[in-house]
């Protein structure tokens, strides 16, 4: 072997759409070089991806005809505790264990669907052979009816694995999200992470107890913390900031809940804003009351203050704990709090931070900065 080789890094492995869909949990990991100075690679070869255990609200339950009077039952009669916040946990409590139940008779979209067109197939057989009659024909119509309901349910059901902000038209392939939400789970999925020392953890307590030393030593507070700089003098202060602690209005809070987009990552309570939206009229009383809770300052926010940590990687192909940005993932009834509250601040945030502060500002980038140093 030369003295100083010259290295080439061949790390492209194609597969086709229809190898992604029929195994999706394929992975490629690298052994160590034993007898070649090649690298050899080992294909594992899974056929499904699992599913958590986990809560998570699917947005083409919304669709069905039964959703709003079974979510109405259950808020309705779920009881009342005088804690505005631990009132909507408990709702969301009883909610999901609710759903859970409901969902079972719709959650096999492809069996659904394979009856259907069993139906629909025998019926275009007998037609084949004699008339069909005014029932079989009306069936047939329902049934292609259903059909059509299934195949949307399923369209959503993979669209919302996969949010592609960027296609406006042709969103119907079933398959194509189907593909990308696999790619998307495997990208996600940390199948090793590199330690301190270079070597590869592959085991989940190993990759476990490895993120949680390294965030545990980047938090935390020091003991004696020293000023070098006089604060006071350098922030001046603001008048006329009265509209940031008015009473919550109604309006407020309903417009709020308009603008919130349907279909990010739900928080513990499983619930995202198409929820929100499409069942408001009848858990709105609840928020309310929430909200104003938190104005008077007669609230504990202990049962809704909880979030999912997540990891997301900062570049294609992250080695270790420094590749990845945590995230929290909030409930929803918290995240309504902060949204309304971020929205008052928007409105006179350019009066509170310097011009140059563009991470604060709304419909400003970095490219700005740059801009002004030209």
């Amino acid at each position: 072997m030369q003295d100083s080789p010259l290295l080439e890094q061949l790390d492209w492995f194609l597969t086709s759409a229809n190898w992604t869909i029929e195994y999706p949990n394929t992975e490629v990991l690298p052994l160590a070089k034993i007898t070649s100075d090649h690298l050899p690679c080992q294909i594992s070869i899974g056929t499904k991806i699992p599913k958590a255990n986990i809560f998570r609200f699917e947005n083409y339950w919304a669709e069905q005809h039964d959703f709003i009077e079974t979510v109405q039952d259950c808020w309705a009669n779920s009881a009342f505790l005088m804690n505005s916040a631990r009132n909507i946990s408990s709702k969301f409590k009883s909610l999901r264990a609710r759903l859970k139940q409901w969902s079972k008779k719709i959650s096999n979209l492809q069996l659904l669907i394979s009856n259907c067109n069993a139906v629909i197939s025998t019926l275009d057989s007998v037609e084949d052979q004699r008339g069909l009659y005014h029932p079989e024909m009306n069936l047939r119509i329902a049934v292609k009816a259903q059909l059509k309901t299934w195949l949307k349910c399923k369209n959503i059901y993979w669209r919302n694995r996969y949010t592609v902000n960027r296609m406006k038209f042709g969103d119907e392939c079933t398959k194509f999200f189907h593909g990308m939400a696999t790619i998307s789970y495997r990208r996600n999925s940390i199948a090793q992470l590199k330690n301190d020392q270079g070597a590869w953890i592959q085991d989940h307590a190993g990759k476990a107890g490895l993120l949680w030393v390294s965030f545990r030593q980047r938090m935390g507070t020091t003991a004696s913390p020293t000023m070098t700089f006089d604060l006071p003098q350098m922030i001046q202060p603001v008048v006329d900031l009265d509209s940031l602690v008015t009473p919550f209005m109604i309006d407020e809070i309903d417009q709020i809940v308009k603008s919130m987009p349907p279909d990010k990552a739900p928080g513990p309570d499983g619930f995202n804003g198409l929820f929100l939206k499409k069942c408001w009229q009848l858990i709105k009383q609840d928020f309310y009351r929430l909200c104003w809770s938190l104005y008077h300052n007669n609230i504990s926010l202990e049962s809704i203050n909880t979030s999912y940590i997540t990891l997301v990687p900062k570049k294609d192909s992250p080695e270790t704990v420094n590749d990845f940005r945590p995230i929290s993932l909030m409930n929803i009834s918290l995240k309504l709090i902060t949204k309304i509250l971020a929205n008052r601040l928007q409105s006179v945030i350019l009066r509170l931070v310097h011009q140059n502060q563009y991470g604060f500002i709304r419909s400003r980038t970095i490219q700005d900065c740059l801009g002004m140093e030209l």
